[in-house]
């Protein structure tokens, strides 16, 4: 599984993939449609699993690779932790997370500082290190040798060697770790109209064969290893953006590699056109493809996110939709032992504010609901940060920062998706007052007033869902009405104040001089962390 391709500068906030054995990536988030259950305040009572802190890393870590080892520890390589400056240099180091003992340890560094490398486990337990950029401006995104260059580490040693140079200077924007121990590397060459390239790595002798051409050049592809050995090539854009970017650019047709061959030859066609999207393979040995983005305008970079995942069947060898599963580039992900995929959202997904707790969702990609279980908190934000499943069916996320930017972090939380959360409780100390206006209304007998209910937000999450509903004793319906039981102000911002407007209905014959109460009701919820929250006033109608 790999997200890649030439557009380096679009991929830059978009991280790169582990190889397609570890369901890892560095960023994806949920859309705001499903981040909670369709029906109001029902998605509370599915929340599922909790987070523990673990030892924090070695540094704060942007950006960085990630990649599960055979004895279930997890290599974390690279990333920055100087987010002020575009061009701060990405750091060579690398640790290692041991989930027996919940420890980071330090092991060898990168030979060359790397942006945007692709990382794959190896059979036999060592990892290869392709590609990326060496973050020098002056180098050129494009002319920049580092693209060429590979390093494999090694458990048994600890340590990073430089194993050999591709057979050009070419952009390597897709890899995938083959079941022979070998690793395909797909690219494009640097040009008007770019070729693809293709080649197989041994890291046993440290060369590289040249494979017969991928049938299409795309940009922004994706791989995925079958069941069968074989490789699945689906989606991205062919041409440059300065020659092609037509919608049919955006490509339908899939690949199939077939490693025994060294070729590749065309396959199904994709229900959707998508660049930059991700992929698992379930246990039935069918492949998910989630996430990514269709052409949204003019602009070749003027894309929208796909809310729709599909489904391949290696036996037929065709594309079916699937639910609601959409993975956008911007928060770790992963695919659980149960083939629900779990995506931290970070931050709210209505506003900018870097407070936790931040929320993880579960979704199956095979549902057509498209509802999420949503769950947390969480002790950090983690966009940009990596999430790697390790024993247990447990999930590591770490590193990243916050939908700001501005800082990078370090921590590193274990979720655990067998767990209970504790049952959420409210003290009401997001809402501040709420109020009718007027307290005391007079309205003649046969006319209309209006009373206004507002509600100030205290507290610095958004508020969200605002209903108010008014209700007349149902001894005092015979004089006067409320023209709509409910109205609705969603979406108050922190320090703002949300206002709902009722028309009261006086009728004619109603008792003058006689003062009716009316009791309005607020319900609403705090975004953080989903949890509902009713207040109550009283206004008084003087019938005139």
């Amino acid at each position: 599984m790999e997200l890649a391709g030439t557009d380096w500068l679009s991929r830059r906030m978009r991280g790169t993939i582990s190889s397609a054995a570890v369901i890892v990536i560095g960023l994806m988030m949920f859309g705001a449609e499903s981040a909670v259950a369709a029906d109001d305040g029902d998605y509370l009572s599915k929340r599922e699993g909790t987070f523990t802190q673990t030892d924090s890393m070695s540094q704060p870590r942007f950006d960085a690779e990630a990649v599960a080892l055979s004895d279930g520890r997890v290599l974390v390589i690279g990333g920055k932790s100087d987010l002020s400056d575009y061009y701060s240099p990405f750091t060579p180091t690398a640790e290692i997370y041991d989930p027996s003992t919940g420890k980071w340890s330090t092991t060898g560094s990168l030979n060359k500082s790397r942006e945007s490398p692709q990382v794959l486990l190896l059979k036999g337990g060592k990892v290869l290190v392709v590609g990326g950029w060496n973050g020098d401006p002056s180098s050129g995104i494009y002319n920049d040798p580092t693209w060429s260059t590979v390093e494999v580490w090694d458990p048994a040693t600890g340590q990073f060697t430089l194993s050999g140079l591709t057979t050009g200077n070419y952009n390597v924007g897709h890899a995938v770790a083959l079941a022979n121990g070998k690793a395909l590397l797909i690219g494009d060459t640097y040009e008007a109209y770019p070729k693809p390239i293709a080649e197989v790595f041994d890291p046993a002798s440290g060369t590289f064969t040249v494979q017969g051409n991928p049938v299409k050049q795309r940009d922004g592809g994706n791989l995925t290893l079958l069941p069968s050995g074989k490789v699945l090539v689906t989606g991205g854009r062919s041409g440059s953006i300065t020659v092609n970017c037509s919608l049919e650019s955006y490509m339908l047709e899939s690949e199939i590699f077939d490693p025994s061959t060294g070729n590749f030859s065309l396959a199904g066609n994709l229900v959707n056109r998508r660049i930059y999207s991700s992929s698992f393979v379930r246990a039935d040995g069918k492949a998910v493809i989630l996430g990514g983005s269709e052409r949204n305008g003019l602009s070749c970079n003027d894309l929208a996110p796909l809310t729709k995942a599909e489904i391949y069947d290696p036996n037929t060898g065709q594309f079916s939709p699937g639910g609601s599963a959409y993975v956008s580039s911007s928060f770790p992900w992963a695919a659980l032992d149960d083939d629900r995929v779990f995506s931290v959202t970070g931050e709210d997904w209505m506003r900018d504010t870097p407070r936790s707790p931040y929320y993880l969702g579960l979704i199956d990609p095979l549902s057509s609901d498209g509802d999420a279980i949503v769950t947390g908190p969480m002790a950090a934000p983690h966009q940009s940060g990596i999430a790697v499943k390790i024993p247990g069916g447990k999930v590591l996320v770490a590193g990243g920062t916050s939908e700001k930017q501005d800082v990078a972090n370090g921590v590193a939380e274990i979720f655990d998706p067998a767990t209970k959360p504790p049952v959420l409780k409210f003290d009401f100390t997001e809402v501040g007052t709420f109020k009718a206006s007027p307290v005391k209304k007079s309205i003649r007998r046969g006319k209309t007033g209006t009373i206004a209910l507002t509600f100030t937000n205290v507290g610095d999450q958004f508020l969200g869902r605002n209903k108010v509903c008014g209700t007349v004793p149902a001894k005092d319906s015979r004089h006067l009405r409320l023209a709509g039981k409910c109205g609705k102000d969603d979406a108050v911002g922190p320090g703002k104040t949300g206002k709902v407007k009722f028309k009261v209905v006086v009728k004619k014959k109603a008792k003058k001089g006689k003062t009716i109460p009316i009791k309005f009701v607020l319900a609403t919820e705090d975004f953080d962390e989903g949890t509902p929250i009713t207040k109550s006033t009283t206004a008084k109608v003087k019938i005139k």
